[in-house]
């Protein structure tokens, strides 16, 4: 059994996931391709928050879909601590219950907000824009600072003795690692708040929708190089002042 104050922080932590990254839940979700009850008004096209509201819709139905989709395939969806979990398993789900539930759910949206085939199309291309996707960006950011810090400290210490180009070559090195870290776990953290943000572990169709796999080698570049940046003033100032 899982201890009660264990489960009440691993509740907090999704909470505060789900409010970072911007989840996609409401009231009403459901297994029976059935649009959650929201008011009648139509959506302005030009207007950026009636964008933003669209494509919102837009994601709730994919999440009905795939919930509709493994409740159909035998897969029975289960809620723990608010995220949907596959309970069985069972061979691929048919493709012709996701159509049909899409169809549905695409002519409710239309018609509660008055917008085009078009419009939701246009929306649905654009599900993978979200900017700097903070709920990522800054956790692996902090992630990466703490690392880097003690991974400096350590050469300070072990290479405090040795010449400029030894603590070049060991900074080199190191740096290779914390990239390689930083990668793997920005790669692992993108996933999990996927998971939270949509409320789901199974992904599916939208985990091409993450952006990490693409922007990683960025990040390896950027925290080599900050990591040398950092190396490369630290060995001046030990060579500047070697007793300090």
């Amino acid at each position: 059994m899982i201890p009660t104050v264990s489960v009440n922080r691993l509740r907090f932590g999704i909470a505060l996931a789900c409010l970072l990254s911007g989840c996609i839940n409401r009231p009403g979700m459901n297994a029976e391709c059935r649009w959650p009850a929201e008011p009648s008004r139509s959506l302005d096209p030009r207007n950026v928050a009636d964008v933003r509201h669209l494509r919102g819709d837009l994601e709730v139905a994919d999440e009905l879909v795939i919930r509709y989709r493994d409740e159909k395939g035998g897969r029975r969806p289960r809620s723990i601590l608010g995220i949907q979990v596959r309970t069985r398993a069972s061979g691929r789900p048919r493709d012709a219950d996701a159509a049909e539930c899409r169809g549905r759910l695409n002519a409710s949206i239309a018609n509660v907000h008055k917008v085009s085939s078009d419009q939701i199309a246009k929306g649905r291309s654009q599900l993978a824009s979200r900017g700097w996707d903070l709920s990522v960006t800054l956790p692996v950011l902090v992630f990466y600072a703490v690392v880097a810090r003690l991974a400096q400290r350590w050469l300070n210490r072990e290479f405090r003795e040795s010449g400029v180009a030894a603590r070049m070559i060991a900074a080199l090195l190191v740096s290779v690692a914390v990239a390689v870290v930083v990668v793997v776990v920005g790669g692992l953290w993108s996933g999990i708040s996927e998971i939270v943000r949509v409320g789901n572990e199974h992904l599916s169709f939208r985990a091409s929708r993450i952006a990490w796999a693409a922007r990683a080698p960025v990040w390896f570049a950027l925290t080599m190089v900050g990591f040398w940046v950092a190396a490369t003033w630290n060995a001046k100032r030990a060579t500047a002042n070697p007793a300090g």
